[in-house]
């Protein structure tokens, strides 16, 4: 991401932006790259491994794991001045570099 370093640069690698918002300061490009779903484990305070159990069997003692789904955007953004790219910004989104 360091080596796109202007508006050229920047459109070559992703095309026209999703969203282009013009300040007083500088254009900001904007590319949505839709969502990120995530499964999170999560704490239910009536459930503890602490608690003694009586003895039951394996059936009997099954419950259904406890999770959320956390959804997130997936975007990169640039603030640009003129050609020159001065900020950018990404979230949940990764770009493998080609290795020789």
């Amino acid at each position: 991401m360091s080596m796109l370093t202007t508006k050229q640069l920047v459109v070559k690698k992703f095309g026209d932006p999703t969203e282009i918002t013009k300040t007083i300061d500088y254009d900001e490009y904007y590319y949505d790259f839709g969502v990120f779903e995530e499964r999170v484990n999560y704490f239910d305070p009536q459930i503890s491994t602490v608690t003694p159990q009586p003895k039951v069997s394996e059936i009997e003692n099954e419950f259904v794991p406890q999770f959320r789904i956390q959804v997130s955007s997936k975007y990169v953004k640039f603030h640009l001045v003129g050609d020159k790219v001065i900020y950018w910004e990404s979230q949940n989104v990764k770009f493998p570099t080609k290795k020789n």
